[in-house]
């Protein structure tokens, strides 16, 4: 068996998965990229899921609100249970969560603040 040796650890590449995501965000914030395409591993409830897979849905640059979400998760009375699963979202950039708003078009609840949220759809909206 090898030892690791400080040496050794400087001379790896960096993790690919990490380095794909960093050229995927960078592309984002450049505008270039609308969609992520990372293979995601993402723990969560089977509710959680659900309500994750439909965020990706939403396209770049446009918003739902958390009762269309909770429309398209099979159940209108779900928005609150949407809603803390939304913020249960262990990547809220990759999986767009920033793209769902209040019914009356409030800017509300996103776990980076609403002021990351409105830079994020504006970020978007000038790049469409």
């Amino acid at each position: 068996m090898s030892s690791i040796t400080k040496e050794t650890v400087q001379e790896q590449r960096p993790c690919s998965v990490l380095f794909e995501t960093s050229h995927q965000l960078d592309q984002y914030f450049a505008g270039e990229r609308k969609n992520f395409n990372l293979k995601l591993d993402i723990r969560g409830t089977a509710f959680q899921q659900r309500c994750w897979a439909q965020l990706r849905f939403i396209p770049y640059g446009e918003t739902w609100s958390y009762l269309q979400q909770a429309m398209r998760v099979k159940n209108s009375r779900y928005v609150r249970a949407v809603a803390r699963a939304n913020g249960s979202n262990p990547l809220p950039l990759i999986i767009p969560c920033h793209r769902i708003i209040g019914k009356n078009g409030d800017m509300v609840g996103f776990a980076w603040g609403v002021a990351t949220k409105q830079y994020l759809l504006n970020l978007e909206k000038a790049h469409l």
